[in-house]
């Protein structure tokens, strides 16, 4: 086990940055006392749910105690069953969700989820490569290769009589349609032109002589320079690939990266490598396009867009054999699948099918994966798609759901668009659809593309722990 990272992950142990905080055990503990004084209306809707929790966590707040007195691997793998199987419970999100801030920090609650989630993943992503390892001889002579790029690349680029400005820098985006000024452009950031000029030129100074090859370029730059018959067809780090190293994987167009969790950072920069000056080129102009949407939404806004600092982790679904599922609690009897679950959904032009296919197969060309928007619990959001079209990717929860238009035959007779309707059903919604014996899709168990028949009111609903989705759909005229 990687017991350094799980010790931090776990906080018994500081971080790379040399944080500490409370220990996790600590911080269990507290949602155990927080669960332990609800007696609201709400909160007796998860009572079965609450119940076992509260089981599971004093169990694991023991083992805690017993790597504590005899800090060992077996007692840290001990530790770490013990949390796969908290998390087993069932949706415990929607449990620590109804801890008041008055009895629990939300910021406490959130990263208390996030660590029983990423613990468990290391027993989870053991059992998936053993189990992998046993049924695929290929996998047991896979063998770990150390990426070395030749020292040239990490040069750092010479700054000597280089004068970097903003006003050059837009005026170079600017084009014949579109002339930024950069005082306009100031006053909607609300600064000073030399105060920006000023931030801007230390940045760049910061990152040429700073600047580092994230992981996923230094892998890219590895896998171009190698000889295999088979190039790699991914290319992924421990974190979801920041903005950047996504950008220019999309901008290379030969490999794609799982996900992206879309944070722009300073002191990023590309190997110094010359045989790939032409993509470089390609990606600065790229990067110049978006500048220039950038600079587009902020005079039509007329302010600055801030967004959320996003989690940098998260965690990918692992397909997980029927002899090796658990059977899990959850409240009120919704379907319960592996978390995250992604899955993409595929009308054809006949109206009355719906295929279904894990999100892993095929990543559209326009990558509106990495875009994702949130539905709304209990809202319906209503869109139309044109034929041979992919929609973004609609996030409902642990479920991400996307619509893709194809038609099933070689003529022209299809419609040319394509009415879809997603709602996040609330808990009552669901309880209802029990009641009236509607059939629910256990997102867990696709693992190949299905078909299945729409109701007579064109509905399919579809579940990943806890969350479940309905999806309307009708042929435009």
């Amino acid at each position: 086990m990687c017991s350094a990272r799980i010790l931090s992950r776990l906080r018994f142990a500081p971080n790379a940055r040399g944080n500490t905080k409370p220990s996790f055990d600590n911080v269990l503990q507290q949602a155990v006392d927080s669960l332990e004084q609800l007696m609201d209306d709400e909160f007796k809707k998860l009572f079965s749910i609450a119940t076992v929790f509260e089981k599971t966590a004093k169990e694991v707040i023991k083992l805690a105690d017993s790597w504590r007195n005899d800090p060992t691997l077996d007692q840290l793998r001990e530790l770490v069953n013990g949390i796969y199987g908290l998390r087993q419970v069932g949706e415990i999100n929607l449990l620590l969700e109804t801890i008041p801030s008055r009895l629990m920090d939300p910021s406490s609650v959130e990263s208390l989820s996030n660590i029983i989630s990423k613990v468990s993943r290391y027993r989870e992503a053991a059992r998936f490569l053993y189990h992998t390892a046993k049924k695929f001889r290929l996998v047991r002579n896979m063998k770990v290769v150390l990426v070395n790029l030749p020292e040239e690349a990490f040069d750092k680029s010479s700054t000597f009589k280089y004068n970097p400005t903003l006003a050059s820098t837009i005026s170079r985006i600017s084009s014949e349609h579109h002339q930024w000024n950069l005082t306009k452009v100031c006053s909607l950031l609300n600064t000073t032109e030399r105060k920006a000029n000023n931030n801007f030129s230390q940045r760049t100074f910061d990152t040429l002589e700073n600047a580092k090859i994230h992981a996923e370029i230094q892998l890219l730059f590895y896998c171009e320079r190698s000889l295999s018959r088979l190039p790699s067809r991914v290319v992924c780090s421990s974190k979801d690939a920041c903005y950047l190293c996504n950008l220019f994987i999309l901008t290379h167009g030969k490999m794609h990266t799982p996900r992206c969790h879309g944070r722009l950072y300073p002191r990023w920069c590309l190997p110094r490598l010359p045989a790939f000056s032409e993509i470089e080129q390609r990606f600065n102009q790229v990067l110049e396009n978006d500048i220039a949407k950038s600079l587009e939404m902020l005079f039509l806004k007329r302010k600055q867009t801030l967004y959320p600092i996003p989690n940098e982790s998260t965690l990918l679904t692992l397909l997980v054999s029927s002899s090796t599922l658990h059977s899990l609690t959850v409240p009120n009897g919704i379907t319960t699948v592996n978390p995250e679950a992604k899955i993409k959904a595929v009308t054809e032009a006949t109206d009355e099918n719906m295929d279904i296919r894990p999100q892993n197969q095929r990543l559209p060309s326009d990558s509106t994966f990495d875009h994702s928007s949130e539905l709304i619990q209990g809202q319906i959001l209503s869109k139309s798609i044109g034929l041979h079209d992919i929609s973004r990717c609609y996030t409902a929860g642990s479920l991400r759901v996307q619509i893709e238009y194809s038609s099933g035959s070689t003529s022209d007779n299809s419609p040319r668009e394509l009415e879809y309707g997603l709602e996040w059903l609330t808990l009552e919604d669901v309880q209802r659809l029990e009641h009236r014996a509607i059939s629910i899709i256990d997102a867990e168990s696709i693992e190949n593309e299905t078909t299945y028949t729409l109701d007579d009111l064109n509905y399919l609903y579809i579940a990943a722990r806890g969350s479940v989705v309905k999806i309307v759909v009708h042929q435009k005229g």
